[in-house]
């Protein structure tokens, strides 16, 4: 699979012939889509924790980790607008490969991006 030029290289996401197609798409995809989009998606949780009337901001950095992830495992309307931002990147080719495995590529979605949010939290900001 061919992804476009302009987005980042993933140095450490290997593809090799054991590779399974989800992987392959999560690592020649997803990952490369998700860092290029990182400065939105922070932007994008900042404005929804804004919309929680800035609770977050409040915590204790411990209770600041379980906010974000108590977001990722109940708040499914945040969850589709974030698997948007992240499917709006898809090239025809790669949309194609997103409907054989759809559930198993919003899995890997939310779990790469709560990653990515809980490590970045120092860029959160009340906005």
């Amino acid at each position: 699979m061919n992804k476009p030029d302009y987005r980042p290289q993933i140095p450490k996401a290997k593809v090799t012939g054991e590779t399974l197609a989800e992987e392959e798409f999560q690592n020649v995809s997803l990952r490369p889509i998700i860092k290029q989009v990182h400065e939105v998606l922070i932007m994008h949780f900042c404005a929804h924790l804004k919309a929680k009337q800035n609770t977050y901001f409040k915590l204790s950095d411990i209770d600041k980790s379980k906010y974000v992830i108590k977001i990722f495992e109940s708040d499914s309307a945040y969850k589709k607008e974030l698997r948007g931002i992240i499917i709006g990147h898809f090239t025809a080719d790669e949309f194609n490969r997103y409907l054989s495995f759809k559930p198993e590529v919003h899995r890997r979605i939310n779990k790469i991006v709560l990653e990515r949010l809980l490590s970045s939290q120092n860029e959160f900001n009340m906005q």
